[in-house]
């Protein structure tokens, strides 16, 4: 379960179509935060299936565009009892023409001490002169403290919108400590609602997930 948590939040990738969360609740990817946050008063709700363990794991997770530039999240994971909570700021830094966030995270599995978390992401767009396809790189340095020991995991991602597809949405993690991936297919629906699926190694062996997410503007 400690690895989960570590590989979860240990990388970065950007996010173009939809207000997409991760596993573990923040704007971003599979398993990984992006150099985006949700929208002011935007509030994102995310459930998936997860094929793992004896009965799956369902994580379930909400983020709150708390003001510009910063969002605050919480997640759960059914069938593991994993709860948490999560920040994120993406700041006035441009770095090499793109966006630079700093996040952290506190998770608590049960029966366990809490692991803390807290990275920094740099998100830039790949120029492919590709009408209707954008694509973004992300690199990521986290620093993970668990139980006992603190670990310096970094990441690197790319992913791809397809505006002629209804916004589809490709995107591949690496992180580098293990080795592990994660591949993902999103695809807005429009009105508010998304889908996701993909297959990610970080719970042991390749497992696929699948789920939808709903995001819904406060401020209308």
């Amino acid at each position: 379960m400690k690895k989960l948590i570590l590989l979860g939040l240990a990388a970065a990738i950007c996010s173009a179509a939809m207000a997409s969360t991760t596993l573990t609740g923040q704007t971003g990817l599979t398993v990984t935060p992006t150099a985006a946050v949700a929208p002011v008063d935007t509030l994102n709700f995310a459930v998936d299936y997860v094929d793992a363990g004896s009965n799956g794991l369902y994580p379930i997770r909400a983020n709150y565009g708390v003001a510009e530039n910063w969002e605050a999240g919480l997640n759960y994971q059914m069938n593991a009892a994993v709860t948490g909570v999560t920040g994120k700021w993406v700041t006035p830094v441009t770095p090499i023409e793109g966006k630079l966030a700093v996040g952290a995270s506190i998770q608590s599995p049960a029966g366990s001490p809490f692991v803390y978390t807290v990275y920094g992401t740099m998100t830039r767009e790949i120029p492919m002169n590709i009408a209707d396809v954008n694509v973004n790189g992300t690199a990521v340095l986290a620093c993970v403290a668990g139980p006992g020991s603190t670990e310096i995991n970094p990441a690197i991602g790319v992913d791809a919108t397809f505006a002629k597809a209804g916004n589809l949405n490709i995107a591949v993690d690496y992180i580098f400590r293990g080795s592990n991936y994660a591949l993902k297919g999103s695809y807005d629906l429009g009105d508010g609602f998304g889908v996701q699926a993909g297959v990610t190694d970080i719970y042991g062996g390749g497992k696929i997930f699948l789920g939808g997410n709903y995001t819904y503007d406060l401020a209308k």
